[in-house]
């Protein structure tokens, strides 16, 4: 096979060669390197809510690529949504279903864009269970014997052995001055004092109605446990997935957008039946649009 000299060192004279000149150039082999282009993927965050968006370039899937790095990306993407941070994504969907890989030309099309969600989706669960698991064990060190819990309770069963000692000193001496009183004046001692009035657990005492944002801090709490059954087992429940760079056919008929859409929800809806559903909303992008996430 053919083999080419490596060149010499930019800006050095041939005399001033990084290589002496008694020393025999290195070969290097002409072997090939996967032909790929290069693009690229942004994570932006909002400084006030910390909540990001990942955006992406041009982008082939990763079964079809000769240099495969999307798992990279989705690595740490599953890593921000089990943290509650990525709200969205914005990714292309150059073509729809009829356009054969061969002629993708380092795009995607729904077919693919589902399976790189499905690596996704798979990395969430992931990086959840791995937090579960933190949560678990961080709760059983403090509640361990000699944990933070234990020692609390150790603190409120002190306290409340005192209480009832009290309570019960307290009790004593009202039954003796309650028998040295007149009979005719029994009927006007109170049967509560303001000791025991103090000793009373104040979450017993009845309040009034919530305020409009406690109500509705407890309107979403519940909100939000009717709906976790419901994206239990979805893992991208919650992430809006923004469809760019859509190529238009320039032909008659239903735009390229809306075949795009159709894909993706077919594809999601047989996932579903599967039980492999992604959860994700799926929205095609269009001009002057905002989006909320």
């Amino acid at each position: 096979h053919s083999q080419f000299s490596a060149p010499a060192t930019p800006g050095l004279t041939p005399r001033q060669s990084f290589y002496a000149p008694h020393q025999p150039s290195p070969r290097v082999s002409s072997a090939p390197e996967p032909c790929v282009v290069d693009s690229t993927a942004y994570f932006i965050r909002d400084g006030e809510s910390s909540r990001e968006v990942l955006i992406f370039g041009d982008v082939e899937p990763d079964s079809i690529s000769l240099s495969p790095r999307n798992r990279l990306v989705w690595q740490e993407a599953a890593r921000k949504i089990a943290h509650g941070l990525l709200g969205g994504i914005f990714i292309e969907s150059s073509y729809d279903d009829s356009q054969a890989d061969a002629i993708l030309f380092g795009h995607l099309n729904p077919r693919h864009l589902v399976a790189e969600l499905q690596t996704l989706a798979t990395l969430v669960a992931e990086a959840k269970a791995a937090r579960a698991f933190e949560k678990s064990a961080r709760k059983r060190k403090r509640s361990g014997p000699n944990g933070l819990d234990a020692v609390a309770r150790h603190a409120v069963g002190e306290s409340e052995r005192k209480r009832s000692r009290s309570a019960a000193g307290r009790s004593v001496t009202k039954d003796t001055r309650r028998g040295s009183l007149p009979d005719h004046s029994m009927s006007d001692v109170g049967i509560s004092s303001p000791g025991l009035d103090a000793d009373r657990n104040p979450m017993d005492t009845p309040t009034g109605p919530m305020s409009p944002k406690t109500a509705g801090r407890e309107a979403g709490l519940a909100s939000s446990a009717s709906g976790g059954a419901v994206g239990r087992d979805l893992p991208l429940h919650g992430i809006k997935v923004v469809i760019i760079h859509i190529k238009d056919t320039l032909k008659d008929g239903p735009h390229v957008s809306s075949n795009i859409l159709a894909d993706l929800r077919d594809h999601e809806a047989r996932l579903q039946q599967q039980g492999q559903g992604l959860g994700c909303e799926f929205i095609i992008s269009k001009s002057g649009e905002s989006y909320w996430f």
